[in-house]
């Protein structure tokens, strides 16, 4: 199956993203074509093997997805594969991804995640209102259930989880990154707070759009009547 691979790039410091790079042109499948999303504050150069699409500012998490799928599909790939800048595959997760007869898989959540054009066509885009990250994966959760279309859902089991660095997980693929001391991607002060707050604007919003947290919605439309 031909597939593209795409990686959306933001704050990853280099000894996270350099092997999230290096893992991914190390699988035993390989993309007809690769790109990365540059949403970083400093840009990135050339990496060999990618091309960088520069929005021009930081387009949020599903911007970033959306670009990378929209970029995929016209470049005439059938499957589209997007693994997010903290998240290091195995060797084979690409070949078992690609097994999966499902038309979404989520190897990693949404942080490594196949999507198939028919799904794509069916269910649309991202929501790009949940800014600049977290849950629009919940959302389009929610809209493929509506669809009809099940995930292949990896289970997600720690092996080990250091004070620093990524955990790794019985799929083999290690994810995340720890600050020793700091907490999660080092995250402090006014930028921690930000990230908070939105958080919670997300979550507000897919409590208006269904209706209710993830397994209460009563919207079976965005913004819609209760049922």
């Amino acid at each position: 199956m031909a597939f593209f691979l795409g990686i959306p790039r933001c704050a990853e410091p280099p000894a996270i993203f350099g092997p999230t790079i290096e893992a991914a042109l190390a699988s035993t499948a390989q993309p007809e074509s690769r790109a990365i999303v540059d949403n970083g504050d400093e840009p990135l150069g050339e990496v060999i093997g990618f091309d960088v699409l520069r929005p021009g500012r930081n387009v949020g998490c599903a911007g970033a997805w959306n670009l990378l799928c929209r970029t995929g599909f016209e470049r005439g790939a059938d499957s589209v594969i997007l693994i997010n800048g903290d998240c290091a595959v195995a060797q084979d997760t690409f070949e078992r991804m690609l097994a999966s007869w499902r038309r979404l898989v989520a190897a990693q959540g949404f942080s490594c995640f196949r999507i198939d054009r028919a799904v794509w066509e069916t269910v649309g885009e991202f929501d790009e209102e949940y800014y600049p990250v977290y849950w629009e994966d919940t959302d389009y959760r929610r809209r493929l259930a509506l669809a009809g279309e099940a995930i292949d859902e990896w289970p997600l089991k720690e092996v080990a989880r250091p004070s620093h660095g990524r955990a790794t997980y019985q799929s083999g693929i290690t994810h995340g990154w720890l600050v020793e001391g700091a907490g999660y991607q080092g995250w402090t002060g006014e930028r921690d707070a930000w990230f908070r707050k939105r958080w919670e604007a997300n979550r507000d919003r897919y409590v208006a759009k269904w209706g209710g947290m993830p397994g209460a919605e009563t919207h079976a439309t965005p913004f819609g009547t209760p049922r």
